[in-house]
């Protein structure tokens, strides 16, 4: 299955590469990583296997504990960081709402 108007994919089809962009972000690897093993063109992955990288960051995130070499201090950062976009979303979201 190839799929018209691509030339960042060469001889495997879309849902192959998706599976490997998934399974190598998992692995944690970066985007250039990944287009270098898989030997696509520079900021290809960005344009065309966005949605599939993140998955396979999140199932990273989801199967690591990344935060384990954390300071106390540093997440606490953190989670004062999140709380504050928290009420800076939370209240963009209110005026959206309200007009």
């Amino acid at each position: 299955m190839s799929f018209e108007n691509d030339r960042f994919v060469k001889s495997m089809d879309f849902s192959d590469y998706c599976f490997e962009v998934v399974r190598l972000a998992s692995l944690n690897k970066t985007p250039k990583e990944i287009e270098e093993i898989l030997g696509l063109e520079h900021y290809s992955i960005h344009k065309k296997f966005h949605a599939y990288l993140m998955m396979g960051y999140q199932q990273y995130f989801e199967t690591h504990e990344w935060n384990a070499n954390l300071t106390e201090e540093r997440r606490a950062l953190i989670w004062r960081v999140f709380g504050r976009l928290y009420k800076v979303i939370g209240k963009k979201n209110e005026q959206v709402f309200a007009s």
